[in-house]
């Protein structure tokens, strides 16, 4: 018990710390990035989307977001979707091993 209860506590220490590193300006992309996985495996797939295509909004450069949406995307059955955002960040950075 009181392991699971410090795991909790962890990630809602990491969730928070995250999400006002998104709020940071200038832009920090990788708290969008990690904020959004975090959220992802947490099974909040849709807090994860919102935070991913917030920081694509604002880190359009980034390839990481986009192959985060895309991860998102396939695990919800939205192919076309997540194909499009594989292809976005397959522009990005041709050579990177996720896109």
């Amino acid at each position: 018990m009181h392991r699971a209860w410090m795991v909790k506590l962890l990630f809602a220490a990491a969730l928070a710390r995250l999400t006002r590193a998104t709020k940071r300006r200038p832009v920090f992309p990788e708290a969008f990035h990690q904020l959004g996985s975090l959220l992802f495996s947490l099974n909040r797939n849709d807090e994860a989307m919102t935070v991913g295509a917030h920081g694509c909004e604002l880190a359009p450069d980034v390839v990481e977001l986009p192959i985060l949406l895309g991860v998102i995307r396939h695990a919800r059955h939205q192919r076309s979707e997540a194909r499009t955002a594989f292809a976005k960040a397959l522009a990005l950075a041709p050579d990177h091993p996720g896109a």
